[in-house]
This record gives structure tokens, sequence and C-alpha cells, in this order.
């Protein structure tokens, strides 16, 4: 039989999972998207010279810089020179701009979560891969 002091531990277990379940499901999207926006204004010179540089580019651009795969014709020696030392100043694995819309995608490395994205979009339209909106044209 269960006493009375178990069954009242067994009911605050009961909530205290209920509690980190419902902190987990409500507050972890909006840090994780915290993160981005914070990402984006303690980098905001860089990669608004990477999106100066390659946001009228014409032609699919796809740069990365520690594979050496580099597609990017659209550059000179360098626009490229500069892109590439952007990239590693925010430690930015790769970027790609498609040749149909006005987007810049960027995967960066960042700790404990070694492969996270975000896009530019010159026009502010929402770019195809990444429809969740973090501050003026920036998605994820």
């Amino acid at each position: 039989m269960v006493s009375n002091y178990q069954l009242k531990i067994k009911v605050l277990w009961i909530i205290f999972v209920i509690v980190e379940i419902s902190v987990l499901i409500y507050i972890t999207p909006e840090l994780f998207k915290y993160s981005h926006v914070v990402f984006i204004e303690v980098n905001s010179e860089e990669l608004n010279n990477l999106n100066e540089i390659l946001s009228d580019k014409k032609g699919e651009i796809s740069i990365e810089p520690k594979s050496n795969e580099i597609v990017a014709q659209s550059l000179n020696q360098q626009e490229l020179n500069n892109v590439i030392e952007l990239m590693y100043n925010i430690n930015c694995y790769t970027i790609w701009k498609s040749n149909r819309e006005n987007t810049i995608y960027y995967i960066l490395v960042e700790y404990k979560r070694p492969l996270i994205g975000i896009a530019y979009s010159s026009d502010g339209k929402t770019p195809d891969f990444m429809n969740r909106h973090l501050k003026d044209n920036w998605f994820y």
C-alpha cells in the first residue's frame, strides 16, 4: 500500500517532469532563435560586407574553403579572397547563393551545434529553404 507521503512525492515528480517538458517545448525554440539573432548582431559588419559583395552577383555561387570546393565565376580573385577571409572570421563553413533567387545561405559552425544555417534575402522575400524570420532580411 502506498503511503500519503509516497503519493505526494510521485505527484511532485510528475508535475516536475511536465514542467520540464513544457519548458523544452516552448522555450528552446525561442532560445535557438535568440542565438541566431545574437550571432547576426555580433557579426553584423562581416555579414554586411559578405552580403554587399555577393548580393548583386549573377549565377550560382558555392564557396566551401575548407574542402576547396569553390564555384564562383562571377567573383574576381580579390572578392573571392575577401569572402574567404570574412568566412573564417565568422566561422562560416559554406556560403551558397542560388542563381534563381536573391538569397544567400550561410552554413555556420558553432560550439556544440556543428552546422546551423541562416539566410539573407536581399529582396526581403522568404527564402525557399528557411521560412522562419529572425530580423530584418534574415531567416533560419
